[in-house]
């Protein structure tokens, strides 16, 4: 084992309130002490009752699971168009927010933001105090919605964000060097303007169980570990989430949640 002060260990689940399954994964898995940290899709079908049973742990971080592909938007904006389905929807379209001209569009950009700071707001009306931001599927990391995720924490005023994936396992999770760099800048990017924390490195568990993973990792830096527990395209992951992993890890672990960085 590798001596020095403990990695700070942040193993964080996604996507509560997206059904009463994935609701009561997620609170057996805080409850075991697998999970210190969920993020809450403010849009999501069993929202209030993920938001009423997240007041029972008051030793985990909630934040908001900023979302613009999946169940309808809280906001009525004719700008968010281009993301929607025929039924109203968010329609999983993820690669449309890559087109700059769209999201730099001034009402679009308006509109993005107002949809997000509506998410917020929903999640802290609903008695959760937010402790950061990160999304679903991804979105706040697309490069072209950086400046929209920047305003919404100005107007929010939160500062812990989730940051890009830097821990790969070469199998399920592959990164070449410049792509590497890119997280990097990415990342250091991230945390300016307003300034905003973010854990040391981010990954997800089944990445994290490879020893491959564990290379740019020193002791006393903090590592995000994303989980979904509850999804049923995440089965091996939730089972996974159970086993002693950390055991295995080459250096001390001390579990943390986002309040904690």
């Amino acid at each position: 084992m590798i001596l020095g002060p403990p990695v700070r260990l942040l193993v964080h689940a996604d996507d509560l309130g997206m059904s009463p399954q994935v609701n009561e994964a997620i609170f057996a898995a805080i409850e075991a002490g697998r999970v210190s940290s969920a993020s809450i899709l403010a849009n999501g079908p069993a929202v209030e009752e993920a938001a009423a049973r997240a007041r029972a742990f008051p030793g985990a971080s909630f934040g908001v699971h900023l979302n613009l592909t999946e169940f309808r938007p809280l906001t009525t904006d004719p700008a968010l168009r281009f993301l929607l389905g025929p039924d109203g929807a968010f329609a999983g379209r993820r690669d449309l927010l890559c087109r700059s001209a769209t999201v730099h569009h001034p009402k679009v950009f308006g509109a993005l933001v107002r949809e997000w700071v509506a998410q917020v707001t929903r999640v802290r009306q609903l008695g959760v105090p937010v402790t950061h931001l990160d999304s679903h599927n991804h979105a706040h990391l697309v490069v072209q919605m950086v400046g929209v995720l920047k305003a919404v924490q100005v107007r929010t005023g939160l500062r812990r964000v989730r940051p890009a994936m830097d821990l790969f396992d070469g199998r399920r999770y592959r990164a070449d060097r410049v792509t590497r760099w890119k997280r990097r800048i990415q990342n250091a990017a991230l945390r300016r303007l307003p300034a905003t924390r973010t854990p040391d490195h981010f990954t997800s568990l089944m990445a994290f169980l490879d020893p491959v993973a564990h290379r740019a990792v020193r002791p006393g830096e903090s590592v995000e570990v994303m989980v979904h527990p509850g999804h049923p395209a995440c089965i091996e992951e939730s089972v996974r989430l159970f086993d002693p992993w950390e055991d295995w890890l080459p250096w001390p672990v001390r579990r943390i949640c986002y309040r904690d960085l």
